[in-house]
């Protein structure tokens, strides 16, 4: 064994007789010692257990691997110390423990003194030799949960000072800043997380980076839409070409294909009762299939709640850790540099080189109260491109709805010149009519229908070209609305 491993190892000499163990010795670093602590060992040894209690940390202890499974579901430590006898394979207990927490220290519990295989090399943080030593132990705990600490005060420095965003995510606003330690916390748990928000918010790109920054990471990514998702593709349970005497091979499901990695359903409120109850037995049940859940969805999750189209215990399941997302117009500040990134983006897209937007057109997206938020960002930019020649894009290449409105001090909307006649000129009017005083559809229609045909002289033809509909149709919204 190298000398690195020596350093960690204790026997029964004394410390006075072993020199490897003067540098063990030394004071802990500085800051709160207590922490918990996870044992993983066959041995009884109450005496290492008894001594780190005495000091103040939390000491769970388990037998075996499925102890130590358990144990890393429900709890949350800050180091682990585990037992090869107990665990098996050295590399099998690492792949447990950082699918479950990444950054752990986890030292190794040995009955032989010299391993023939340098256990540090695998990723352990330190090892001890059986009969352990208490006061070896309790130092080593200290550094161990000094480094732990520093681990995690890195990650949150690196969101801290993040000049671009987080994991896909762009902002630099303080809401922003806030959604990403939120995100970060949840990463750095192995809890089911609820992510709500408006339609466009970015539910899914948090999914995604709560999922790349957790100790999942390496594990699938399974995302699904519940509002289009059939039985069939979430769960293994179709058989494939039993009809034509194959044999019984089974099709893996989202459940199936999530193991040791996330799932992430959006829009789980519309998740169909059938399904609700597949996820609930398998959540229930995590031998069947090991995944973090990440749900997402918006106010109409409480609605479905009260009438009782969702089930209130699969609820409680997914609501562990829920993080709501601020809609774009909450935080308009992160309208630049979100548009920086979809620029760039649509530059790649199209082969362009570098866009940017004029200080005029910045301030009208500022000024946007986009209701469909990111998802309305890049289809206002996309349309901004296809309209631009050059590299800046100027406030005309902006939809009337964008560059039209703008919010005055009484805060009305108003429609700014545009070219007389035009369709965004229309368009334009009308969501200014609208943003003063809503209209329910069948208004609308009706109106755009009367206002078109007294233009056109009821001319039937001529009206259903401009209205882009055929003459069935407009025969019987003609008849629906009491004109024929």
């Amino acid at each position: 064994m190298n000398h690195q491993s020596e350093s960690f190892q204790t026997g029964n000499q004394s410390p006075v007789n072993h020199p490897a163990r003067a540098p063990v010795s030394s004071a802990p670093p500085p800051g709160p010692a207590a922490g918990r602590i996870l044992i993983a060992s066959g041995h009884a040894d109450p005496q290492t257990a008894r001594a780190l209690s005495l000091a103040g940390h939390e000491v769970h202890e388990c037998r075996d691997l499925r102890g130590l499974c358990l144990a890393l579901k429900h709890q949350k430590p800050d180091v682990v110390f585990v037992e090869q006898s107990a665990i098996g394979p050295l590399d099998q207990a690492l792949r447990i423990i950082r699918g479950r927490h990444q950054s752990v220290p986890v030292v190794l519990l040995t009955g032989d003194a010299h391993p023939g295989l340098n256990p540090i090399r695998y990723g352990y943080y330190g090892v001890l030799s059986h009969p352990v030593d208490a006061e070896h132990a309790m130092v080593l705990t200290a550094h161990a949960l000094a480094h732990h600490r520093m681990s995690l005060r890195i990650a949150e420095l690196e969101v801290e000072t993040s000049t671009h965003g987080f994991f896909g995510l762009v902002g630099r606003s303080a809401p922003a800043r806030r959604l990403y330690h939120k995100l970060q916390a949840a990463a750095a748990s192995d809890v089911h997380v609820l992510l709500l928000g408006e339609s466009g918010s970015g539910k899914s790109l948090a999914a995604r980076a709560i999922h790349d920054r957790s100790a999942r990471a390496r594990g699938p990514f399974i995302a699904l839409n519940a509002t289009r998702l059939s039985e069939t593709a979430f769960s293994a349970e179709a058989l494939i070409n039993r009809s034509l005497g194959a044999p019984d091979l089974r099709r893996n499901g989202a459940l199936d294909d999530a193991d040791r990695g996330t799932l992430y359903i959006a829009n789980i409120d519309a998740l169909a009762p059938r399904l609700q109850d597949k996820l609930f037995e398998t959540l229930c049940d995590p031998s069947r299939s090991d995944f973090r859940l990440i749900a997402s969805a918006t106010e109409g999750l409480d609605q479905a709640l009260e009438r009782g189209a969702f089930r209130r215990d699969l609820y409680t399941h997914i609501v562990q850790h829920p993080i709501r997302l601020l809609p774009l117009r909450a935080r308009p500040a992160d309208i630049a540099p979100s548009s920086e990134v979809v620029l760039e983006e649509l530059a790649r897209e199209h082969g362009r080189g570098r866009l940017m937007l004029a200080p005029e057109a910045l301030s009208a997206l500022e000024k946007y109260p986009f209701p469909g938020n990111l998802s309305e960002l890049r289809q206002v930019l996309a349309s901004a491109v296809q309209h631009t020649m050059g590299e800046v894009i100027e406030i005309d290449a902006l939809p009337v709805t964008v560059r039209g409105t703008r919010v005055s001090h009484s805060g009305e909307h108003s429609v700014a010149s545009l070219p007389p006649d035009s369709g965004q000129q229309r368009r334009g009017l009308l969501f200014e009519l609208l943003s003063r005083a809503p209209m329910k559809m069948r208004d609308i229609e009706k109106t755009a229908i009367e206002a078109c045909l007294q233009r056109t002289g009821d001319n039937v033809t001529q009206a259903m070209r401009e209205l882009g509909i055929g003459r069935t149709t407009l025969y019987r919204k003609l008849k629906k609305y009491g004109r024929r």
